[in-house]
């Protein structure tokens, strides 16, 4: 069992932490009535007792994280066809006048490329 789900041979998880996806090559019953794993990584079998399996792999594949960097800093991208209000709270950026809004995953995310952009179009204001 991963997370209150069966586990059988030829399913696909992923390993927690890096999101690698994992072949489960065979399941393997032990002599002392445990349940091991074998599974295949990068073409090297592994075998797994249950207890590390759970801790280690999941269902759930990972979200791939979309980022992009500007004068060194890394900041999210938005994300085209989402709204920049949720539930009246804005997940986004406007730039008025212009008609152009920009949405993010998180508040967080909108509010770090505020401040950052923000902060760059001051500096470049106040230069004498």
């Amino acid at each position: 069992m991963l997370e209150g789900r069966p586990v059988f041979e030829n399913d696909i998880v992923y390993r927690v932490g890096d999101g690698f996806e994992v072949f489960v090559e065979r399941l393997i019953h032990d002599k002392n009535d445990r349940w091991q794993i074998k599974i295949e990584v990068n073409n090297n079998p592994a075998l797994w007792t249950q207890n590390m399996f759970r801790q280690c792999f999941t269902w759930t594949r990972p979200t791939p994280k979309r980022t992009f960097t500007l004068n060194g800093v890394e900041l999210p991208c938005p994300y085209p066809g989402l709204d920049p209000l949720v539930n009246g709270f804005s997940m986004g950026i406007e730039i008025n006048g212009y008609g152009e809004s920009f949405a993010y995953a998180s508040h967080d995310d909108a509010e770090k490329v505020f401040k950052y952009l923000k902060n760059l179009l001051t500096e470049a204001r106040d230069k004498p």
